[in-house]
């Protein structure tokens, strides 16, 4: 029997967290889901937690012999996945209770849906202990038959979250995977192609089904502003707009990303190494330096001296942290959303 849904989670040493999103799922199973595990050569004890979940519901687990990197351990996901929808999950990320149930039935009334966006609700880990906050963007109605500006403007900053992204198998028929390897994003630019043509059809999961995580003090990586910056650029300003998305649209949304560079660009300034000092001047500066906006606030930041920025992110940076969390529950108390 083909499944309606493929939960495929592309992991890499993340094997506590990976049991928390199976163990959510478990708890939840249907028969018309698959669940797959690509391992992309962890070292850690990865396989062991999935046959112990095993126990509990059938898994697909394929363990790399050799690691394969981000892009193509994704690319592998679609390339094995079998249900007529796929949704790519991280492994950091897991359904809340009843989220099976509520995709599953979306899927099956509106069978036709090209592209689903899911709503999240985000979760901090403090102490071992999950802290959730509110809905990434305020709650709706699920909907049906939006239009490409409905549903990136709904979608917003979010639109490149993976486990927010559910589609059709005619991502998993793609042949030429290779176009997207190098590109970061390839969970938003295959979606974008498949809705390039007449007769797709975008729809939206209004409630928040998906523990987003969002890490506290996560470590800056030195492909972060190639990630985030000229990476997610591409995709948001050029691949989008050649599948029939607002070019100015997507430019806004590019620009809310690059405010959350802030503590990145400050850590990396509070460094004694001189090349990562370096990497948003790197990959960073060319995608920003055509917003006007930039040259206020985030590009004087790469110029800060060192002294200075250790004292903003030893002093400052929690109080702004505190002051930012308060102000993002207040302004998601008061909108009040329409599509």
């Amino acid at each position: 029997m083909e499944k309606l849904l493929t939960i495929a989670i592309p992991t890499y040493l993340r094997s506590c967290k990976l049991r928390r999103a199976l163990d959510a799922i478990a708890n939840q199973y249907d028969e018309r889901i698959e669940v797959l595990v690509s391992d992309d050569a962890s070292p850690d004890d990865t396989e062991l937690i999935v046959s112990e979940i095993q126990k509990k519901m059938p898994i697909r687990y394929i363990k790399n012999k050799a690691n394969l990197g981000y892009d193509r351990n994704f690319i592998q996901c679609y390339k094995e996945a079998t249900g007529k929808y796929i949704m790519l999950m991280g492994n950091d990320d897991f359904l809340l209770d009843g989220s099976v149930k509520h995709i599953l039935e979306y899927l099956k009334t509106n069978d036709c849906v090209d592209w689903v966006f899911v709503n999240h609700k985000s979760f901090k880990e403090i102490d071992n202990k999950i802290i959730f906050e509110c809905a990434c963007v305020p709650e709706v109605k699920d909907r049906m038959n939006v239009s490409k500006s409905e549903f990136i403007k709904y979608a917003s900053v979010l639109i490149g979250a993976l486990t927010c992204i559910v589609h059709r198998e005619k991502a998993i028929k793609i042949t030429n995977f290779d176009k997207y390897i190098g590109t970061f994003f390839l969970q938003i630019c295959i979606p974008l192609d498949i809705t390039k043509y007449v007769g797709y059809r975008l729809g939206i999961i209004g409630k928040a089904l998906i523990a987003y995580n969002c890490p506290i003090d996560e470590p800056i990586t030195d492909k972060y502003f190639e990630i985030f910056g000229t990476g997610l650029r591409h995709a948001l300003c050029v691949v989008a707009p050649k599948c029939g998305y607002d070019v100015k649209i997507m430019r806004k949304i590019f620009k809310k990303n690059f405010f959350s560079w802030i503590g990145a660009i400050i850590a990396l300034r509070a460094e004694n190494e001189t090349y990562r000092r370096k990497l948003f001047w790197k990959d960073g500066f060319s995608s920003v330096k055509d917003y006007p906006v930039a040259w206020l606030t985030i590009i004087p930041l790469g110029l800060l001296p060192r002294f200075l920025a250790v004292f903003l992110l030893r002093y400052i940076k929690p109080v702004y942290k505190h002051i930012e969390s308060c102000l993002i529950k207040v302004k998601r108390k008061v909108i009040k959303f329409k599509l």
